[in-house]
C-alpha cells in the first residue's frame, strides 16, 4: 500500500484536470470546496439542475470534505444515470480505495473499464492509466482483507479450542474430586 501514498498528489492532479468544468454551477461548487466552505458547496451542488452534473458536484464536495462514503454514494447514484461516465466511475473507485474497501473498488473499476471502452480511442489512455493504478491498489487491499479474515478465523478457532480444553479440564477435575470425595470413609 506504500505505493498508493506516493501517488496521491498525482491522482488528485488527475482528478482536478479531468473534472467536468463545462457547467458554471460546477465551477461555483469547485470554488466553494477549494475555499473549504463545504456547507455552501453542498448547497450549490444540490441546486445543480442537471442530475448527472449534480451527482458530479456532490462527489466533488464529499470527496473534498473527505467524506468518502458520501462521495462513493453520490458517484454510484450518478453512474446509475450515466453508466459510461468515466469521471464518476473513477471517483467511485477513488472513494472506495480511500475507505479501504477492496470489493467496492473492484466494482467501481469494472464500471470504469466499461466507461473507458465507450470512450473514443484517443481519450482512453489517461483513464486506463488511472484504472491500472487503482486496480493494483485494490488487488493489494483485497489480499490484505483476505489475510485478515484468515487470521480472524484462526484466532476464533484457537479460542474455541482453548475454551473446549478448559471445559474438559474443569469437568475432569470436578469428576475426579467427586470420585475422591465418594471414596473417603
Amino acid at each position: 500500500m506504500r505505493g498508493c501514498r506516493s501517488c496521491t498528489s498525482a491522482v488528485v492532479a488527475f482528478a482536478l484536470a479531468t473534472a467536468p468544468a463545462d457547467a458554471q454551477d460546477f465551477g461555483e461548487v469547485q470554488a466553494a470546496v477549494e475555499a473549504g466552505d463545504y456547507a455552501a458547496a453542498r448547497t450549490l451542488a444540490e441546486r445543480v439542475a442537471e442530475p448527472i452534473e449534480s451527482a458530479r458536484a456532490l462527489v466533488w464536495v464529499d470527496y473534498g470534505a473527505r467524506d468518502y462514503v458520501g462521495a462513493a454514494l453520490a458517484a454510484r447514484a450518478g453512474l446509475e444515470l450515466a453508466p459510461e461516465d468515466a469521471w464518476l466511475a473513477e471517483r467511485a473507485a477513488a472513494a472506495a480505495l480511500a475507505q479501504r474497501d477492496g470489493d467496492a473498488a473492484a466494482t467501481a473499476l469494472e464500471a470504469l473499464d466499461r466507461a473507458v471502452r465507450a470512450l473514443p480511442a484517443p481519450e482512453r489512455g489517461v483513464w486506463k492509466t488511472s484504472a491500472d493504478l487503482y486496480r493494483r491498489t485494490a488487488d493489494e487491499l483485497v489480499a490484505l482483507e483476505r489475510s485478515g479474515a484468515r487470521a480472524r478465523t484462526l484466532a476464533r478457532t484457537t479460542v474455541l479450542a482453548l475454551l473446549g480444553a478448559a471445559v474438559l479440564a474443569v469437568g475432569w477435575g470436578l469428576r475426579r474430586a467427586d470420585s475422591a470425595h465418594l471414596e473417603q470413609p
